[in-house]
Parts: structure tokens; C-alpha cells; sequence
């Protein structure tokens, strides 16, 4: 498992920059700080994307100030029960509280170690981190392939680490869209990238 979230991890970030590289050359009007590029993925695809978000493979190659947005449907939050120990642990050493920015370079450099992804100069950005991003999270209340509990615990765990979410919840949905779902998904992206 943490061999293919490896190479999806590259193979995406690959994939966004080249993405990058076809909007940059739209024209000289076009301006790079635009923050155009969307990343979405249903199921797994969402899991996927939560991974790439908070691994920092985006920002250690300056790719995150781009993304404009992330929408994840029907997901899950992987290695959830290890980023919580993390979280747990982090903000057990501060005596106000916690230090939620400790938490999140400890999630990052913990999913960087775990997934592989460490490099020579294995630094990220911490002033455009992905927390930054707005992300969109809906799922079916009756999902039983990714139940709806794991999405309860996926955003109350975003919560913690103080990410820019909303997340919906959609009486009588199984594994799937529909139509209001959608809606929501294009209020966010209208909202957060038009």
C-alpha cells in the first residue's frame, strides 16, 4: 500500500506541475499567482488527494501557492489513527494548549518518512501549507464501502489541524453523488477559485 501512495504521491505532483506548466503559457496576460488548479478525486481518489495535501510533496516543489482548491468525495482519511497520536502528542507539549503548526509539520514529516518521500533538500514552504487550501469534503450518510463515520473522523481531524474545510453530509446517499452534491462541489469552487 504505502509503495502505490508513493508513486501516486510523485506521479500526481508530476501531473499538477505539468499542468502548471500549460497554464503558465497561456499568454502574457496570464497571471502566475493564479491559484487555478483544482485537485479532486471520489473514494480512493480522495484519499489519495488528502495524502498529496498533507505530504507535502506539493509545497517542498512550490506547487501548492497554485492550488486553488481540493474537493474530496466519499473519502477517507488514511493513517488516521497515527496522524491523531501525532496530533495528541503535539499538543500535549505545549502548556497553553498546543502549537496546531507543530502538529502539522509533525503529520507532514511524519507521512513524508512513512510514504518515502524525502529527499536532499526535503523542505517545504510553512507560509503556503496546505492548511491554507480550501478544501470541500461530502459524503453519503449511507456509504457503507467508505462508512460515514471515517468521514466524521476525517474532518474532525482536518478541524484539529486548523485546515480551511467544509464539509457536507447527504441524508440518503450511498457510495455515490447526486445532484445536490454537485451543486455544492460548484458553489465551493465558484466561491474559493472563480
Amino acid at each position: 500500500m504505502v509503495d502505490g501512495m508513493n508513486e501516486s504521491s510523485l506521479y500526481l505532483t508530476n501531473l499538477i506541475r505539468e499542468e502548471i506548466e500549460v497554464l503558465d503559457g497561456r499568454g502574457e496576460n496570464f497571471d502566475a499567482r493564479n491559484r487555478n488548479v483544482i485537485i479532486a478525486g471520489f473514494s480512493q481518489g480522495s484519499a489519495m488527494g488528502l495524502m498529496l495535501l498533507l505530504g507535502g510533496e506539493l509545497q517542498r516543489q512550490g506547487l501548492s501557492r497554485r492550488v486553488g482548491a481540493f474537493v474530496g468525495l466519499s473519502g477517507w482519511l488514511p493513517f488516521r489513527r497515527q496522524i491523531e497520536e501525532i496530533i495528541s502528542r503535539e499538543c500535549v507539549r505545549f502548556s497553553d494548549g498546543g502549537d496546531v503548526g507543530a502538529a502539522r509539520n509533525a503529520t507532514t514529516a511524519y507521512l513524508r518518512q512513512l510514504l518515502r518521500l524525502r529527499s536532499a533538500d526535503d523542505k517545504w514552504n510553512l507560509h503556503f501549507g496546505s492548511h491554507r487550501i480550501p478544501s470541500f469534503f461530502g459524503h453519503g450518510e449511507l456509504d457503507v464501502k467508505v462508512k460515514f463515520e471515517w468521514a466524521l473522523q476525517l474532518r474532525d481531524i482536518l478541524e484539529q489541524l486548523e485546515m480551511d474545510i467544509n464539509f457536507r453530509s447527504y441524508k440518503g446517499l450511498e457510495h455515490w453523488w447526486d445532484e445536490q452534491e454537485m451543486t455544492d462541489v460548484a458553489e465551493f469552487l465558484q466561491k474559493n477559485v472563480a
